[in-house]
């Protein structure tokens, strides 16, 4: 049995019973409780008592433990509280574990990312590098091409045709 104090009262949690919420909420203080102490013995009347307050305002509740809290379950609670303890131990450094491991394998994920955009914009930019020359190869070929037409129709001599393939080859 674990006791925790409220503003307002007392949480009882009976781990063997459940681990996610109190067994039993005791909300009836009227002021901070500051102060606990069971009583180690049972009471003239078969009974053991609790008593809780607030040190700084004086006020003191007494309370009677009921038989399921003070008394075990069975005679190996002991054991299984500790086997509980254990186990929840190795689940908190398990799931420590499982947050180290998923940092890295994020941290793997988002460097492949960043490696696979580099390649997507060096692709890009090839792609687009080879789409422009291709660009040029075509225009060059169209005004190969139409020099040949304009002499072929007597828009250019011979001579002039020479001259202007003799400069294009020098441009190259």
């Amino acid at each position: 049995m674990i006791f925790i104090t409220k503003t307002d009262g007392i949480d009882v949690w009976d781990l063997m019973d459940q681990s996610n919420k109190p067994s039993i909420t005791m909300n009836f203080a009227t002021s901070v409780i500051t102060y606990m102490r069971f009583q180690h013995y049972k009471h003239a009347d078969g009974r053991q008592y609790m008593a809780f307050g607030d040190e700084k305002d004086g006020t003191l509740f007494l309370w009677e433990v009921p038989h399921n809290l003070k008394n075990p379950s069975s005679k190996d609670e002991k054991e299984n509280v500790e086997k509980f303890w254990d186990k929840e131990v190795e689940k908190c450094l398990f799931v420590a574990d499982q947050r180290e491991q998923k940092k890295e394998d994020w941290s793997t994920a988002k460097q492949e990312i960043e490696k696979q955009k580099a390649l997507r914009e060096a692709e890009k930019d090839i792609s687009e590098e080879a789409r422009q020359q291709k660009i040029d190869d075509n225009e060059n070929a169209y005004q190969d091409l139409l020099l040949v037409y304009k002499h072929k129709f007597g828009m250019l001599t011979y001579e002039e045709l020479a001259n202007i393939q003799a400069e294009k080859k020098k441009k190259k």
